[in-house]
């Protein structure tokens, strides 16, 4: 999962990593709007277009890591039962 390790590191380094690993907050400060859009459009235009349909509707930096990482999460899953076969 060579893509979550880059794109986590794109995040630490513009420290946005607060933003994507928790909910968003009961109150949305205009600061936490502002880093909240670069951290989406950050994992926006890291994704391969097949990706977007998945991420495209949603509206946190937190909800779309979270979607791309159970989306992932399963094809792992399904590649490691399909190769001890």
């Amino acid at each position: 999962m060579y893509w979550k390790t880059k794109v986590k590191a794109m995040l630490v380094r513009d420290d946005l990593w607060d933003i994507v690993s928790a909910p968003k907050p009961e109150v949305r400060t205009t600061a936490w709007m502002k880093q909240n859009n670069k951290a989406m459009a950050l994992i926006t235009l890291s994704v391969e277009d097949g990706q977007l349909l998945h991420i495209c509707i949603l509206d946190t930096a937190f909800d779309m890591w979270e979607k791309l990482r159970k989306q992932h999460a399963r094809s792992s899953f399904g590649s490691q039962l399909y190769l001890r076969r």
